[in-house]
């Protein structure tokens, strides 16, 4: 299939909105570039919305999921929510809301299915979205896809889980 050229162009792309790259999205709206958020799933957060798992830090405490999870319960105390944890549906809206409200695109639902090169580098890519092809150009893109998907497209030499059988930890 040919992707359609719709003028799409951003300063930055993030590739998959899981964990590191909701965060890698607000902070590049943040710093006013014009950005891109592009998810395969229908919500921001990864594990941290739509896997269920409200709270892990491995012992590291700050930045700016500190202030998604402050604006998320605060959220939940308007709603009267007696619940000790994050709750994931609201932290997805929330990281959501900050995004948008930084100026930041999101397509949800949005599969990734090639890259755009010019020589070496990687200049957009290219994509599925409501059964149509489509190409966004970018002066860089961020993959934060849970498996390199950006990468290994792009033909980038990987590396994935362990050396004696490449399995990748669930």
């Amino acid at each position: 299939m040919i992707a359609k050229d719709n003028g799409l162009s951003y300063d930055i792309v993030v590739a998959g909105l899981g964990t590191a790259g909701s965060v890698a999205l607000i902070t590049a709206a943040k710093q006013g570039l014009k950005v891109l958020g592009i998810e395969a799933l229908n919500a921001m957060g990864g594990t941290g919305t739509l896997g269920g798992i409200a709270n892990y830090y491995f012992g590291s405490r700050g930045g700016i999921y500190e202030e998604i999870n402050a604006e998320t319960r605060a959220l939940q105390d308007a709603f009267h929510s007696n619940n000790t944890l994050i709750n994931c549906d609201a932290k997805a809206y929330v990281l959501e809301s900050c995004a948008r409200r930084l100026g930041a695109d999101i397509m949800l639902d949005t599969r990734v299915t090639g890259v755009i090169k010019d020589g070496n580098r990687v200049t957009g890519l290219k994509c599925l979205r409501n059964g149509e092809y489509i190409e966004i150009k970018s002066r860089f893109v961020i993959d934060c896809t849970g498996d390199a998907e950006v990468c290994v497209m792009a033909g980038c030499r990987t590396r994935t889980g362990r050396a004696l059988d490449g399995q990748t930890q669930p």
